[in-house]
């Protein structure tokens, strides 16, 4: 810094130079452009005006406020800050420091602004100078609701990983979870550990290559190739390095972010037992899968249940998997019959669902949001249909998990209570839910007009009735 450059920089303060050559208008045009709100105030804490510098507050703070004691607009936690600040505006004379104070409103919100106060020169009136928060409340909340977010996901993670690793060394069956660029092994169970290790290194960090037989290499690279392409492999026989034992190999890749895993299970032919079984044991999950976070179901071309793990179990409410074995999926998912069939009809077509919302009902009577993706999938020439179930209702968003607000085109309605009367209140609050129905059922059913007739529970006719009175686009576009 050069010399005399610090002597010209000053703190703003009333005998500061920055202001000394503005005139009162520019002054006044500046506080203007500052402040979102001016209360003036007498000297027993009344307001008596209330200027709205620009935003929205014109339709939260107006001339209903004139009259009443400032210090009764305020919540219980805010009383003792709006004392602090008229006490330091009559007592000193000058400006009090920054409060931030929360404002109840009359439907029961709150309204957050940060005021300083000042006396005016003349007489015993008082001016109060707000800046709105809401913005940067809405933003802290959103930062508090991701906070606990986070930590029930960094908990329930845990939970998940703790019971993946007790699964991953029960099982008697030996399983190595291999990386797919370098080939490998990142994990082996105990069972691994014992049929393919020596007695002086254990598997991980070997090549997974290395494990066998030298004149099994190519019949491996085959494999894994084989897997990358098409996601899973098999192999009938395998010969291990370390005790010459012959294996069945099961292969499926799994993807984790930007890097692949491939997921081995060896069978030990001497043990008699196959790899993959025929029927519905064909379709039973990896313990891998059963302990997956998400809800996963696997179903035949009808939609009825062959699998399911912990989590579907849990949502549905039942007691363990059997119960779900041979019913249909629409008995717990979907609105009704007709969600089933849109999924059906994709997964036939051999077109994957992504994002499907609808309604899981659980035995009980307890509904949960959730979202399916599903796809198709062909194991020894049968097709079956995998599910993903995600609950939603957890969505992370920038308002308080417990505000529930209306549509604003509901909204607007309530707000012409007192000035129309409530029989002309109730029809249009029917005709904007009406509405507002209609389209989600069009939406969800890709504008087919008889599958959303029978998701709203109508007839044709009466939908198409509504449609031409809601002017919901051509009533013969539609697929019947």
């Amino acid at each position: 810094m050069q010399a005399g450059t610090r002597e010209s920089i000053h703190w703003l303060k009333e005998s500061s130079g920055v202001f000394a050559g503005l005139e009162r208008s520019s002054l006044l045009t500046l506080l203007q452009q500052a402040a979102d709100v001016a209360l003036e105030i007498d000297s027993e804490g009344r307001i008596l005006a209330v200027e709205i510098a620009g935003g929205d507050l014109g339709s939260d703070m107006d001339d209903s406020l004139v009259g009443r004691a400032w210090v009764d607009l305020v919540t219980d936690e805010s009383r003792v800050k709006v004392e602090q600040l008229l006490s330091q505006a009559r007592n000193n004379g000058s400006s009090s420091k920054w409060q931030d104070v929360i404002h109840q409103q009359p439907d029961g919100s709150e309204l957050p602004i940060s005021y300083f106060t000042r006396r005016a020169d003349e007489g015993d009136l008082l001016v109060a100078i707000g800046r709105d928060l809401r913005a940067l409340a809405a933003l802290r909340q959103q930062l508090v609701n991701a906070q606990i977010a986070l930590e029930r996901d960094y908990w329930r993670l845990r939970q998940v990983e703790t019971r993946y690793r007790l699964v991953f060394q029960m099982v008697d069956e030996a399983v190595l979870v291999v990386d797919d660029r370098t080939e490998r092994v990142l994990e082996a169970n105990d069972a691994a550990n014992a049929i393919l290790g020596s007695k002086d290194s254990a598997v991980v960090g070997k090549s997974f290559s290395g494990l066998f037989e030298g004149s099994e290499k190519e019949s491996l690279r085959a494999l894994l190739s084989e897997t990358r392409v098409v996601g899973h492999a098999f192999a009938s026989e395998i010969r291990s390095a370390e005790r010459g034992e012959d294996f069945a190999i099961d292969t499926n890749l799994l993807k984790q972010d930007a890097d692949s895993r491939i997921l081995i299970r060896l069978t030990a032919k001497a043990s008699g037992a196959a790899p993959v079984a025929s029927g519905q044991a064909s379709f039973r999950m990896d313990d891998i899968m059963r302990s997956a976070p998400d809800a996963i179901l696997v179903t035949d071309q009808q939609g009825q249940i062959v699998a399911a793990n912990q989590r579907f179990v849990d949502l549905a409410e039942l007691a363990n998997e059997e119960q779900t074995l041979g019913q249909s999926v629409d008995r717990w998912l979907g609105r009704s019959a007709v969600d089933l069939n849109v999924l059906l009809t994709h997964l036939r077509r051999g077109e994957s669902v992504r994002l499907f919302s609808t309604t899981l009902m659980g035995e009980h009577g307890a509904a949960t949001e959730v979202e399916i993706s599903a796809t198709a999938h062909s194991l020894h020439g049968e097709t079956s249909f995998v599910f993903f179930v995600r609950d939603v209702a957890r969505r992370i968003s920038a308002q308080d998990p417990a505000e529930r607000r209306l549509p604003r085109s509901v909204a607007q309605i309530t707000q012409q209570v007192g000035r129309v009367p409530l029989k002309a209140l109730v029809r249009q609050s029917t005709d904007v839910v009406e509405k507002l129905c209609i389209e989600a059922a069009l939406n969800l059913t890709g504008d087919n007009r008889a599958s959303a007739a029978e998701l709203l529970g109508l007839s044709r006719q009466s939908l198409y009735s509504k449609l031409r009175r809601h002017s919901l686009g051509d009533i013969g576009s539609g697929e019947d």
